[in-house]
């Protein structure tokens, strides 16, 4: 099987379970909404920015560094699995320090026992990256896909049950920890001696290919995460609590399945280049990627007045506003994050790393001006432009290091269009909605309606819009 057509066939089996997690995904946020309050969420949303930054920083790219092994290369195999526990005792004890000092100064009660549970998933995170990495490198998507969706239902029912007994933040971060757990163990179990740490391989190698990733994640993570730091600091833990729940139903669920589309693809580029071949095989997965998922983002932004009612509660509405600048950058971002990734598989960290610092320049400037002018509009403009502006330095940079053809962005004309025409015609539907004051039911069936007229058109005009050709090359056997 040709690489395009493998990487097609790892993507449906990876995307379809992907689907499933996201279902329960929106399940489980639904439930949780209407359990605690949005003061609970903020807090949650403050010790996740942290765990997750502990995460980047301990796992590095150590899955990555799994997933990119030879077949010939089972001697590295024991250096990854002793670099993921060195890792996760890293994550331990920056874990501690951060409970003793949220202990000395007084941390309330709820604060520390969030902080407990989210630490269990950063210290189990780099050895779960490795056993995945391991397993994407032989082909094994439906093992991972499997243990993924059993996992994360023990965690999300877990979390639940807690929820109906304490109702605070804590029961938010059960499921992530016995996620993490759960998986290590499975995992284990499947790799059994295939997984054990040794120091036949060369541990300064995968350590060194870890600290890059280490800073290219660090520059994302300050990236990305500067909003929430303008919506704590400018309107308080309330409103980052609102911030959080319209991630879980915008961000979220697309970054699932772009993280699953990314699963199949890293492995399959290792060894790839700048030959013609490498760069045309590059240009079609940007352009795939923004087909698959800005689309189905802009039509979902025009949807959120009734998404967010249906599926949170009406306590939640504040946030639609919000919520519609994160669903159109869900789909946006899902390109550069892509091509970071293909850049960071054949170790291009010298473009990942520009690209990543012109972004966070703009981010910091959209910061100081949210701060000063305290404008919803602003913030959420600069939620759309970010992924933009981020690509804009992937592309620039990638150019210059020979990574790129010239024509890439001329294929992106076409899905934006049909973004655009996907929030009109999902606007429009809302209005006959709101305008005939009838049910959910209804809503969601002229919604639907609407979308399936819009795939329909997008189908009987595919070669007109240039999508056939990538179709062809990569989906036909």
């Amino acid at each position: 099987m040709s690489r395009g057509r493998a990487l097609a066939k790892g993507s449906a089996w990876t995307s379809a379970a992907q689907i499933s997690l996201v279902l329960l995904q929106l399940a489980y946020t639904a439930f949780m909404s209407r359990m605690i309050q949005p003061t609970s969420f903020g807090t949650y949303a403050i010790v996740l920015t942290g765990t997750n930054l502990v995460a980047l920083l301990c796992v590095g790219g150590v899955g990555q560094g799994a997933a990119r092994l030879r077949r010939d290369e089972e001697d590295e195999v024991g250096a990854v699995a002793l670099l993921s526990l060195l890792a996760g005792l890293a994550a331990g004890v920056i874990a501690l320090v951060a409970f003793g000092v949220a202990s000395f100064v007084g941390g309330s009660f709820e604060l520390l026992c969030t902080i407990a549970l989210s630490s269990v998933s950063a210290i189990f995170s780099p050895v779960m990256a490795a056993q995945a990495g391991i397993l994407r490198r032989e082909g094994a998507f439906r093992l991972l896909a499997g243990v993924s969706i059993v996992a994360t239902f023990f965690g999300f029912s877990a979390s639940a049950a807690f929820a109906i007994w304490t109702q605070n933040a804590v029961a938010l971060a059960v499921a992530p920890a016995l996620l993490s757990v759960l998986s290590v163990v499975c995992f284990q179990s499947i790799l059994r001696e295939r997984f054990m740490p040794s120091r036949r391989g060369t541990l300064a190698t995968h350590a060194f290919f870890s600290v890059q990733v280490s800073l290219a994640n660090s520059l994302s993570f300050l990236m990305e995460n500067l909003p929430r730091l303008a919506i704590g600091g400018w309107l308080g833990v309330s409103t980052l609590g609102y911030w959080n729940r319209s991630e879980a139903i915008t961000t979220v669920p697309f970054d699932k399945v772009q993280a699953s589309v990314r699963s199949v693809v890293y492995p399959e580029l290792r060894g790839s280049g700048v030959r013609a071949d490498d760069q045309r095989r590059w240009r079609d997965l940007l352009r795939l990627t923004l087909w698959i998922f800005l689309p189905l983002s802009c039509y979902l932004a025009g949807a959120m007045p009734i998404v967010v009612p249906f599926v949170l509660g009406r306590q939640w509405e504040a946030m639609v506003p919000m919520a519609i600048a994160l669903a159109i950058s869900a789909g946006l971002r899902g390109v550069p994050v892509q091509f970071a990734s293909a850049l960071e598989s054949v170790a291009g960290f010298r473009v990942i790393w520009l690209s990543n610092l012109a972004a966070l320049v703009f981010q910091v400037g959209a910061f100081l001006v949210v701060i000063v002018t305290t404008s919803w509009t602003i913030l959420a403009g600069s939620v759309v432009l970010l992924p933009v502006v981020w690509h804009i330095s992937q592309i620039i940079a990638a150019r210059h290091a020979g990574f790129l053809p010239r024509g890439t962005v001329r294929g992106y004309v076409a899905p934006i269009l049909v973004g655009v025409s996907a929030v009109v015609l999902s606007t429009l539907c809302i209005r006959l909605w709101m305008l005939n004051r009838a049910d959910y039911f209804f809503g969601f069936f002229v919604l639907s309606t609407g979308f399936l007229l819009l795939m329909l058109l997008v189908w009987m005009l595919r070669r007109v819009l240039g999508l056939q050709p990538l179709l062809d090359r990569y989906l036909r056997r």
